[in-house]
């Protein structure tokens, strides 16, 4: 008998990145926005299939200690890395299998939140709908399900793209070869492309750029596998009512609006779409999207799906993690405030829309109820005009909001414990993982003052064990919590 060949992802691991949208709270939050009731994410079990090394889980579990995470994933060598991290961090209520989800059973029992991230388009057709009856069967009734996807129009580009770059590694075996192949091979088409047909040039262009900023494990896998397609958004609604489920948002907080768009286009759309669905595939014809982050829920739930500034009003709001620059001049108030996300740029004129995001600039990495952010933005704004503000500036994704304060804290206290991922990490990287599900980039200082917080040593006995003086330890414990390492 032939010898079996490796599964892909047991030779080649795919990076196991945190994914903020995918965490309990955050479902949780999107569920009770458009009128669910899901379980507290502290108390709630969660399911991720294709979980690779299940840093996203680990992670998790170090906010919400009580809850239960179950993480399975086809590939076994991926799955024992995971339960060595588990072991390292001493994340008790985190479970990883090597398990094919098209045999997950009653034995499973029922979850409040199920997560596929990066699975549903890259898989056979028969386990795509395993893994939607997997969300019916296992999903708790009030539960929320996520679903990444590739999604038309702008599928169509990153196709065309990978059919050439496989055409061009036909005869290329060996993993790493064939992710240098592709990108070579794709910028020998666009160096020898017509260059009258501009369209054809400049989207070649684009989805080589794309493959030049994709990790090469993630182009190999994203890109270059055997199976990856992409559907129309009202495809995938109806495979979900086919199954008993429900299209409940975007789980990517800044694609709830319709922020980017001119006021005759979000016009014509709401005149022409006669139901949630039309809306939104409208909305990706006018985006060119090309993933999307769906969220399901069973289809007999009664959903609300108006954001009103008044349901945020208990919550508790902060920057967006994505957040890289918030600036305004101090000398000239009535300036415009400009704040930056990886992929967008705003001028903020509005004074009130302003004092906000300064308010929560003020308490990075930190959170306030949104009452507290009204009350610091000063006499005559009223809670309601913040919560609507807030609510614009989520809409844009430069807020998150949340239903109780992150687990972090800002002001190190005087036995500090680090995040446990990022403790174990620090070991090896200058890149670790942080509480909000981002990741944060540290000093040599910086790491082996983090590694020390177990939480059980003062400051002196810390500055003894790393032989550093008790201001510098001060400073590295304070750069700690600014970059969201800092456990309560």
């Amino acid at each position: 008998m032939a010898p079996t060949e490796p599964f892909s992802y047991d030779r080649v691991h795919y990076p196991a990145n945190p994914y903020r949208v995918t965490r309990p709270d955050h479902l949780e939050l999107l569920g009770r926005l458009h009128g669910m009731a899901p379980r507290a994410a502290d108390e709630a079990r969660v399911l991720e299939l294709g979980c690779g090394t299940g840093e996203n889980l680990i992670l998790a579990a170090d906010c919400f200690p009580r809850a239960r995470f179950v993480g399975i994933d086809l590939a076994a060598s991926q799955i024992e890395v995971g339960r060595r991290l588990v072991a390292a961090t001493g994340a008790a209520g985190v479970e990883l299998r090597a398990f094919d989800l098209t045999r997950i059973d009653d034995s499973f029992g029922e979850f409040d939140y199920i997560v596929a991230h990066g699975v549903y388009s890259w898989v056979p057709e028969p386990v795509r709908e395993a893994l939607l009856e997997v969300i019916r069967q296992r999903l708790a009734p009030h539960g929320v399900a996520f679903v990444s996807h590739n999604v038309k129009p702008g599928y169509f580009g990153k196709a065309m793209a990978r059919e050439m770059m496989r055409y061009g590694i036909r005869s290329v075996g060996e993993p790493a070869e064939r992710v240098d192949a592709a990108r070579a091979f794709l910028e020998e088409v666009l160096a020898r492309a017509n260059p009258t047909d501009k369209l054809y040039r400049a989207t070649l262009a684009e989805r080589l750029e794309q493959a030049r900023k994709r990790d090469d494990d993630v182009l190999y896998h994203d890109d270059l596998s055997d199976i990856c397609d992409g559907c129309w958004f009202w495809e995938l609604a109806e495979r979900l009512d086919a199954h008993g489920l429900q299209f409940v948002a975007d789980a990517a907080v800044e694609n709830l609006g319709t922020t980017g768009l001119a006021r005759e286009a979000i016009a014509a759309v709401e005149a022409r779409a006669a139901n949630v669905v039309e809306r939104e595939q409208l909305l990706d014809y006018l985006r060119n999207r090309s993933l999307r982050l769906t969220l399901a829920c069973h289809a007999s739930v009664m959903l609300d799906r108006e954001l009103r500034a008044a349901s945020i009003v208990g919550l508790h709001a902060a920057l967006d993690p994505a957040v890289e620059e918030i600036a305004m001049d101090p000398k000239s108030p009535a300036s415009p405030l400009t704040i930056r996300t990886q992929s967008t740029r705003l001028r903020v004129e509005e004074p009130l829309a302003k004092a906000v995001l300064v308010a929560l600039g003020r308490v990075w990495p930190g959170s306030l109820p949104v009452p507290e952010v009204a009350q610091r933005v000063g006499p005559g704004a009223t809670v309601a005009e913040v919560a609507a503000r807030l609510l614009d500036q989520l809409r844009n994704g430069f807020v998150a909001l949340s239903l109780r304060p992150p687990c972090l804290v800002t002001v190190p206290s005087e036995r500090p414990r680090g995040c446990a991922l990022a403790r174990v990490q620090a070991e090896a990287s200058e890149h670790v993982v942080n509480l909000r599900h981002t990741y944060s980039l540290l000093d040599e200082t910086g790491r082996r003052v983090l590694r020390a917080l177990d939480g059980t040593k003062d400051r002196a006995a810390l500055s003894a064990e790393l032989g550093l003086d008790a201001a510098v330890l001060d400073a590295a414990l304070v750069r700690l919590g600014h970059l969201a390492l800092l456990r309560e």
